[in-house]
């Protein structure tokens, strides 16, 4: 009302009424301009009037007008700090103010900083008579600094206060489960059962059957799933997921995660993570199988690179072997890393396996050489275990794999059945999804058959050309492996392998200048790849252009993190460069 009035004065009496009118300092004219921009979605005029009402003398600013300032202060393009530091001002005058302590604290959580944030909910708690989401927030801030027994006391106090409240409750559940404490999650659960139908709400009793499942209850997890069928079958059917997700087991450094599908399920299949997997992107072959009737869990790292040695087959057995005790049928398997930890891990609990191309990098009598076996901290040698039968799929031309097999997994497992597929290289799942079989075989395992080696497919495969080329190469049959190079590539143009053993035979064969042209071309193919990036460099340093080569080392530290590979070339540069400084230098003297 004293907008509109203010509004009308200057209309009639023009600018003079209207300058006059601000030079009073009317805070509460300066709230109400500032109120009129924020409707509009001006904030930096609102802003401007909410600085004049601040910083006028005739009356100190409400604690819900602190709250607007602020919010026009985080819609505005000003100083970030400055939403921060008006909502502390506020609380200075209104130190009670809850709305106040919650609006600092989401800035404070937005940058991560915990702790403060923390800090300014918890008088409300201790002295104050908090609201649900005060509880919720406080207890957020210390779940991020790692403080689980604070998150829990918090929330059990809100349960406590509020004890009605499914959004708490939800939370105290959750806290549970976050603890890997399933009998309190169960028990929390029934906070939430209400009326004569004594049936908790269709997400919990997901999770209520997946935690009967963790404690090896499956008369009531199948029980659980009946009724879910039964009092929800639409949402069931109609879930865009179809599935749930829990982490199960997490130490840190590795995880263990339980899908559950949304179906009535027989069987279980455990994947394991290859070498250059982390949990941050899906298990192994997820997509494939989710799409089956069969529950999932993933065996997973944090850190691509790392080979699993935190984990000990006695805490996986503890976190897996009651998950799997209610399923007919038991599943396992991985590629190299994960086709050495499917055997390692699963065999322990009898689990029908299929193990691709198995490898431990680190193992200190199958490993590769170069490698620090400091780290490893697995038994060199598998428990001897002649009830399973694993699957067992490996090039028997790949001198490594091939040793691991013979000297080793054949002596712990007997009755292994062996799939060969000569010159199909280490990267047996690479060559067999270039095959069109990768898919065939998993299901055929899922389905309890044995799947065959077509070797009359091997022609789809650049694996297959790259793999037998380099022995040829090797026996110095350099004509046939540059033919093998050339179908290679013409399958899989910007496979780095494939890309990487054409270099390496025109290089051999004397054709520098055709070696660095046919670089160039992939680098267009794929300028995002570093390895293919890294030929490029390696070609200009080897037809002796340095320029070039620093130009392209330059620009690939611009483009990429990992600079280890770019840090070897740069020291060769510096090298080559002082070599031929040293052979201009001669010149000159013997010019002289």
């Amino acid at each position: 009302m004293v907008l509109k009035r203010i509004l009308r004065k200057t209309k009639s009496a023009g600018k003079m009424a209207y300058h006059s009118i601000f030079n009073n300092k009317n805070t509460n004219v300066y709230k109400e301009m500032a109120l009129y921009y924020m409707r509009r979605i001006r904030w930096n005029k609102a802003v401007k009037y909410w600085d004049k009402a601040y910083t006028s003398e005739k009356m100190k600013l409400s604690s819900k007008d602190y709250l607007q300032y602020a919010k026009s202060l985080s819609k505005s393009k000003v100083n970030k700090n400055a939403t921060q530091v008006i909502l502390k001002k506020g609380l200075k005058t209104y130190p009670n103010d809850e709305k106040l302590a919650l609006a600092l604290t989401d800035i404070l959580f937005k940058g991560k900083q915990w702790q403060e944030g923390t800090n300014q909910l918890q008088p409300f708690i201790e002295y104050g008579n908090p609201s649900v989401k005060t509880y919720v927030k406080l207890a957020d801030g210390f779940l991020k600094q790692g403080l689980l027994d604070k998150a829990e006391s918090t929330i059990a106090a809100g349960v406590e206060k509020y004890p009605e409240s499914k959004t708490l409750i939800n939370r105290y559940i959750e806290i549970a489960i976050q603890r890997k404490n399933w009998e309190a999650a169960i028990n929390r659960m029934t906070l939430l059962l209400t009326g004569s139908a004594n049936l908790l709400p269709f997400e919990n009793m997901i999770k209520q059957m997946m935690l009967y499942q963790l404690v090896g209850d499956n008369d009531l997890s199948k029980k659980t799933w009946g009724d879910l069928q039964r009092t929800h079958p639409d949402k069931i059917t109609k879930d865009k997921k179809g599935y749930r997700k829990m982490v199960i087991y997490d130490n840190g450094e590795s995880r263990i995660e339980f899908y559950k599908n949304l179906k009535t399920v027989e069987r279980v299949i455990i994947t394991f993570d290859s070498l250059y997997m982390n949990w941050n992107e899906p298990p192994f072959g997820f997509k494939l199988l989710i799409r089956q009737d069969v529950d999932i869990i993933a065996v997973r790292k944090r850190l691509k690179g790392t080979s699993q040695q935190d984990l000990s087959q006695n805490d996986f057995v503890e976190c897996v072997s009651k998950v799997v005790s209610g399923y007919n049928d038991k599943i396992a398997y991985g590629h190299s890393l994960g086709g050495y930890t499917s055997l390692y891990y699963a065999s322990i609990i009898n689990c029908r396996i299929l193990s691709l191309a198995p490898r431990l990098s680190i193992h200190p009598l199958y490993g590769k050489k170069s490698l620090d076996k400091s780290e490893f901290k697995h038994n060199i040698s598998h428990e001897f275990n002649d009830n399973i039968s694993p699957i067992i799929v490996y090039d028997p031309k790949e001198k490594r794999d091939n040793a691991y097999v013979k000297n080793e997994l054949l002596m712990s497992y007997p009755n292994a059945r062996l799939i060969k597929v000569p010159y199909g290289g280490h990267g047996i799942a690479r060559h067999l999804l270039n095959m069109g079989v990768l898919k065939e075989y998993i299901l055929k395992v899922i389905d309890k058959e044995m799947p065959k080696y077509d070797r009359r497919l091997k022609s789809k495969s650049a694996n297959y050309f790259w793999v037998l080329g380099r022995a040829s190469m090797k026996r110095n049959k350099l004509t046939w492996a540059e033919s093998l190079a050339e179908r290679s590539v013409s399958l899989a143009p910007t496979n780095r392998h494939a890309v990487k053993f054409k270099f390496d035979i025109l290089k051999k064969l004397a054709r520098h200048a055709d070696a660095l042209d046919y670089v160039k071309k992939a680098v267009d193919l794929k300028p995002k790849s570093m390895n293919i990036r890294l030929l490029l460099i390696d070609a200009y340093i080897m037809v002796n252009d340095l320029v070039s080569a620093e130009k392209e080392i330059n620009l690939a530290y611009k483009t990429f993190k990992n600079t280890k590979e770019l840090d070897k070339r740069h020291k060769q540069l510096i090298q080559k460069n002082k070599v031929e400084t040293i052979k201009l230098s001669d010149v000159k003297v013997m010019e002289n």
